[in-house]
């Protein structure tokens, strides 16, 4: 596990609770020593289609294209999402994945993430895109809360997921 002190400024522990926020000052800023630059990042609906609107429990694709400036070794790629509010939401890499990049080599190269069922409530939400070194201790090229994005609807409960559950009776 990373220590705090030791993750970028965008990130903060709150009170010693293990709720993460974002920073959203550094939102919209990129981050990180460009070896690699991440140079478009698009989302696309359960149709395929190109938007950053979404319903509730659909499926999400993100798609990133980057530009290996000079090769890399043994580094992950990440997204993460924040809801507006700058609440942490989730945050999956190839790393913890299981999936670490041994090497990228110069030229043009993309990553991509399919979520099968983007299950947060409706509201308004920034993904955060990566490429770390091999520790996640510093990026090659962070873009911090850079793609907004909604889920529509109206979240009546005010909850931040619907994860699909079931009820036994007794």
């Amino acid at each position: 596990l990373l220590k705090e002190s030791s993750l970028p400024a965008t990130f903060r522990q709150r009170s010693g609770k293990t709720k993460w926020w974002a920073d959203k000052r550094s939102w919209e800023k990129r981050e990180g020593s460009k070896e690699v630059k991440i140079i478009e990042v698009k989302t696309y609906n359960s149709r395929g289609k190109q938007v950053n609107v979404f319903k509730p429990n659909e499926a999400v694709r993100l798609e990133a294209r980057f530009n290996v400036e000079q090769e890399v070794q043994a580094t992950h790629f990440g997204v993460a999402i924040f809801r507006e509010d700058g609440a942490y939401c989730y945050g999956p890499n190839t790393l913890f994945d299981g999936q670490p990049i041994e090497r990228l080599g110069q030229g043009e190269g993309f990553f991509s993430i399919e979520y099968k069922a983007l299950t947060l409530q409706p509201g308004n939400y920034r993904f955060s895109t990566a490429v770390w070194d091999s520790k996640e201790l510093w990026a090659y090229d962070y873009h911090v809360g850079f793609y907004k994005f909604e889920i529509i609807g109206d979240n009546q409960n005010g909850q931040l997921l619907n994860l699909e559950h079931y009820w036994a009776p007794k």
